[in-house]
Order: C-alpha cells, then structure tokens, then sequence
C-alpha cells in the first residue's frame, strides 16, 4: 500500500463528514468543488451570487453553452453531485446542522439576514473563492467572529497562494494590507462592473473587438447558431459590419456603422441582460443608454472633447464620450492605420486615439451601472496596470486550498474547533 494511499485512508472518515461552505462558484470555485467531490467530500455547500455568462464557458468547466443564465453555484453543486464517488448513495442531512450533499446558496455572502454568523457556524472549515477584496474581508470577520479555520486563496496572472487562516492563531486576512487588484473575472467585467477599472477593461476589449483580431477579445461571441444556442446581440453590427475600404469610408457610413454598434452594446445587450434577471441580487439594476438620443448632439465636423481645452483633464459627459467615440472611428477609417484592415491592431496605453476610444467607451458602460466616470488621464494610468486573467492559476491554487484542507483534518475533526 502506497504512502499516499494510507495517508488518505486515514483521513477518509473525517473527509466524508467535515462540513465545509464553499464561498464563490466562478474560476477558482469550478476546480474547488471537482477536487472536493472527486476527493470524497460529502457535505458541501456553496454561495455565490453570480449566473453564468457565454465568457465563461472557456475555462470554468462545470458549465455548458445550455448553463447560459443560470445560477453558477447550482450548476456547479449539481456537476459536483454528479461527479461524486457518493452520487448513487447521498447522504442525508444529519442534525442539528442539516448541512446538505452540495447544496446551493444563490445569493450575495454579504447578506447578513441569510449568511450571518448563525449560518456559517453550521461548518467546520470555510473554503474561500472570491475574487475580490471586499467579499473577503467580509468573510474573513465572519469567520473570526464564528471561530472557524478559514482557507483563503487568490490569483493574480501566473501568481496564485493559499492561506489558512487560524482565529486566535494566525495572522488573518486583514493583518496585511492588499495590493491592488489587477486582475479581473470575464464574467465581471462583461456583466456585473463595479467599479471604474472594470469598465476600462471592457473597453479595451470593445477596441479590440472593433479594431483588432476580434476573436482575441473577451467580448467575442459565436454567431454560428451550431457552436451558440444563444443569439449575440452586438457580434454582427460590431464585427461583421466592420467598415472595411481602405480609407475612403463616406461619412454618412462611418456615423451609421458608429451609431449600429453603440445602440447594440449599450441599449440592446443592456435591456437583453436586465430582462434575463442577470441583475435581480444586484444592489443596483443598471439602466440601457438612449443612444440615439445622444447620437443627435454627436457629428464629425464638431470638435472632439479631448481636442478642447483642459479636454483630457475633464470627465466627459456621455454626450461628450459619444461624439468622442464617433471621432476616433472617423478617425480610424478616414485616414487608418494598416493594421486595422488585418485584424493586427492593438491596445497601446500611449496611443493617444486608443486612450481617447478606451476613455469614451468606459464612461459610457460606467454610467449604466451608476460607476463613478474617468478622465483621460485617470483611464491612461489604470488601463496599463492590468494583468490578464490565468485559467490554469487557478487549478493550481484550488488543488493547494484542499490539500490545505486535509491538512486541517489530519489533526482530527473534532479537533478543528479547538486547534481555532
């Protein structure tokens, strides 16, 4: 009998009754709940507030195309169930804790009426997956305040860790302070921003996607009704309708193209998303832009916001972020670039007409969502200080979270509480 074999032999009574809350069902949570189910761990349950978006269908792989709009925790419970040496027998919810056989919770943590300290007292150990700051703090009290071990984890590009933190033991998650965050989910920046950088994100990828290799973008979206059951809103006024002359588009063609694309990704897409129910957790329900109301007061032969006086220092209105807008695609099909007709083209924080397109297209998604809007020059320095996003990061760290887990239950379970 191997080494690693017995190892886990003794520790399979404790595995299979440790009651664990997984907090997030995105990135990190996907690989999470498979290595928890596929290690034997039975009562399991998850919150997460999110539905699953066609971005994340490429790498958090408990979801399919048929998942579109669905709660990402129950989906991802179920694939878990699934997936379970225990899925033919489930256990039963044993009192007075009742904690379930990977159970779903839809719904923000930060909601203290459904997941206060009463809640996460019915555990033994809290896994975290979230993917901001915030939540986590959130969590990190709760834990200290309820008394259980909680293991912390985060990724940023190819940097990943995992933390046990230990109430009365160890330092927690506050003890030091956090960098900021550079990193940020797809499923966040496309459907859910909170805050100004997310929208900057989203409008670097809006210029890659009109300007670039559009399949490079993370806004792009499947037309072929074969590979996509769902309809995309935006791909073809954006994409397939790209302007393609070399140089000598007519004006009237560049305001019509200019007008197409804005109306699909901030009207349609928007209400698309809002009627979804996307946004019935949120705080706040984002409201579609009247594009074409403010396609009126925009025209190319009027001066651009940024070319003004104190331009690039002042926060546009979105009557000023879309005539910006309009000017830099006249710009970019009057008198192009090479690249552009490529497909080669690329985001560059010292491109003055990327910067001004990247300002304009942030404020504009900003304003949807009640986000606070940039200037020119507040964009420029948080739009080159991102990190992309790495899939197999966050394999890595979700496997060290349950190693770090078994290390926990190697000191015995009912010894958990009193390790704390």
């Amino acid at each position: 009998m191997s080494s690693s074999y017995s190892y886990y032999n003794s520790l399979a009574p404790s595995i299979s009754s440790v009651r664990v809350l997984v907090v997030g069902a995105g990135g990190i949570g996907c690989e999470l709940l498979k290595n928890l189910s596929k290690s034997g761990f039975r009562r399991v349950e998850v919150i997460d507030l999110d539905t699953i978006d066609v971005s994340n269908l490429n790498r958090q792989f408990l979801f399919r195309q048929r998942h579109v709009g669905q709660p990402k925790c129950a989906v991802a419970c179920e694939a878990a169930r699934a997936m379970s040496p225990y899925a033919g027998t489930p256990p039963e919810p044993e009192p007075p804790h009742n904690v379930g056989f990977y159970v779903a919770h839809h719904g923000n943590v930060k909601d203290n009426g459904r997941f206060g300290r009463g809640f996460f007292q019915r555990f033994d150990v809290v896994l975290n997956a979230l993917d901001n700051v915030d939540a986590r703090r959130h969590v990190n009290r709760l834990c200290i305040s309820a008394e259980l071990p909680l293991i912390e984890a985060g990724t940023t590009g190819y940097l990943g860790q995992a933390q046990v933190i230990m109430p009365k033991v160890t330092e927690c998650y506050e003890c030091t302070a956090k960098p900021t965050q550079k990193v940020y989910p797809i499923c966040t920046i496309r459907s859910t921003p909170s805050m100004p950088v997310h929208c900057i994100v989203w409008a670097k990828e809006l210029y890659k996607l009109m300007f670039g290799d559009a399949t490079a973008s993370m806004l792009f979206e499947e037309t072929d009704k074969e590979k996509s059951e769902e309809v995309s809103t935006f791909m073809e006024p954006v994409v397939a309708k790209r302007l393609s002359t070399g140089g000598d588009a007519k004006v009237e063609d560049i305001v019509a193209y200019t007008a197409a694309a804005l109306t699909a990704l901030y009207t349609t897409e928007v209400q698309k998303q809002i009627d979804m129910d996307r946004y019935k957790t949120s705080a706040k329900v984002p409201v579609a832009l009247d594009v074409a109301a403010l396609m009126k007061n925009a025209a190319v032969d009027k001066p651009a916001p940024s070319s003004l006086e104190g331009g690039e220092k002042k926060v546009w209105s979105n009557e000023e972020s879309t005539k910006e807008l309009l000017t830099v695609v006249h710009e970019m099909y009057a008198s192009p670039p090479s690249e552009i007709f490529t497909g080669a083209i690329e985001f560059d924080k010292d491109s003055d007409i990327a910067m001004r397109f990247v300002t304009a297209a942030s404020n504009l998604r900003a304003s949807i969502f009640s986000i606070d809007t940039s200037s020119y020059y507040t964009a420029k320095g948080i739009a080159g200080n991102i990190i992309p996003a790495i899939a197999t990061t966050n394999a890595i760290v979700a496997g060290q979270e349950v190693l770090e887990l078994l290390k926990i239950l190697k000191e015995g379970k009912d010894q958990i509480k009193t390790v704390c």
